[in-house]
């Protein structure tokens, strides 16, 4: 019985997990799918933006399998209060639709409910966010990436 990390779908997930190819953790389940029954999603600034996505593709694409969705915490630049409040609308419009879907997975609503409540949250400050900035730029000149291929939505935060 086997537990698999699910951050994002496509670029996104190649943007979180460095050195992922999407393509390849998809054939790895596979392999592994009689052995599978879990998924967990640790929820960051970098992932919120599609979490409703990520919910729906597990539960489309892995019925009958425990969804576990969680926030990241201990690493402040990533954390889910530098969300800009601009953004968190229709993530939780998104996120409010997903949770009262009927979904092929075992979702806790809490957990989903959780995400929604921190972004309902007056907690935004423009210093924590300008370190999101900050480690962002640093992590993708280090890797030779760019934010903006994997979360387009972030462009005008990384002029």
């Amino acid at each position: 019985v086997s537990q698999s990390r699910y951050n994002g779908v496509g670029k996104l997930n190649d943007y979180i997990r460095h050195g992922s190819k999407f393509e390849e953790v998809v054939e790895n389940i596979e392999i592994n799918r009689k052995n599978l029954c879990a998924f967990n999603t640790t929820v960051s600034v970098y992932n919120v933006l599609y979490l409703a996505e990520i919910i729906e593709y597990i539960s489309e694409h892995y019925p009958n399998t425990y969804h576990l969705i969680n926030l990241t915490s201990n690493h402040s630049p990533t954390e889910l209060h530098n969300t800009p409040p601009e953004l968190r609308g229709s993530i939780i419009s998104k996120l409010e639709q997903v949770k009262n879907k009927k979904l092929n997975t075992i979702v806790e609503p809490t957990e989903i409910q959780n995400i929604i409540n921190v972004l309902q949250q007056d907690n935004f400050q423009d210093q924590n966010f300008q370190k999101f900035i900050d480690f962002t730029r640093l992590i993708d000149q280090q890797r030779g990436e760019d934010i903006v291929t994997a979360i387009p939505e972030y462009a005008k935060y990384f002029i």
